[in-house]
């Protein structure tokens, strides 16, 4: 009888094990896009990005119809900024889209970010999932009144809501509140992180298994000591 009361409770916490093995997979987290500038003049038009990952296109970073152009060494940079509240014409925006097969998981996303001084002073990052209407977790932003390059600046993702994607995302870096219309701000290192992964996602499989063998071997082990 006690063997098998160890038994019992082995194959229980072998159970526990798997569905946290399956649930700890989707809290890894790698690097999916990043635009570095390396080279750019700022006033480009649009700029590639220096790396995305496999089975995902992402396209060019660009403007808003709402701003205007300016120099910055290696990083990307406008002026006309909103001397008032967020203007929807007045982003650095970009794109990713998993290739047929695959699906997104996204866990945060970073920038280095610098303003003139009588530029913005709010910023924050919206997507295209609700239509760009609701800031991402943490932002917005307040910029200090200086001119200082703020290094990793990061805003985080609800782990539900963007888990699955398997259309085009795309994401807005707003800018507002500028001290004058002739301040400008410049982004550098902008970076997206989380999973890209194939349908169905093998970590969901393997936590649906675990969650109903746990459910099953928790009804067994309850019946079970109620006997004895």
């Amino acid at each position: 009888m006690a063997l098998l009361i160890l038994g019992m409770n082995a194959f229980f916490q072998i159970l526990v094990w798997v569905v946290m093995v399956g649930s700890c997979r989707g809290l890894l987290a790698a690097q999916l896009v990043l635009y570095s500038f390396d080279g750019a003049g700022g006033n480009e038009a649009g700029f590639s990005s220096s790396l995305q990952a496999d089975h995902a296109i992402v396209g060019d970073i660009t403007r808003g119809n709402g701003l205007g152009v300016s120099s910055a060494s290696n990083a990307f940079s406008a002026r006309s900024w909103s001397t008032g509240d967020l203007d929807g014409n007045d982003f650095f925006g970009f794109s990713i889209s998993p290739d047929a097969g695959f699906q997104l998981s996204l866990s945060a996303f970073e920038i280095d970010e610098r303003r003139s001084g009588s530029g913005i002073r709010e910023w924050t990052v919206r997507t295209s999932l609700d239509g760009f209407t609701s800031d991402l977790s943490l932002g917005p932003f307040s910029v200090p009144d200086n001119t200082n390059t703020r290094l990793d600046q990061r805003l985080v993702f609800d782990g539900v809501t963007y888990s699955g994607i398997t259309e085009e995302l795309g994401f807005r870096i707003y800018g507002y509140d500028a001290e004058s219309s002739a301040g400008t701000w410049r982004i550098d290192n902008v970076e997206l992180f989380g999973e890209l992964t194939a349908v169905p996602e093998p970590a969901s499989w393997l936590v649906g298994v675990g969650m109903g063998l746990l459910a099953i071997g928790m009804g067994i082990r309850k019946r079970w000591f109620a006997m004895v």
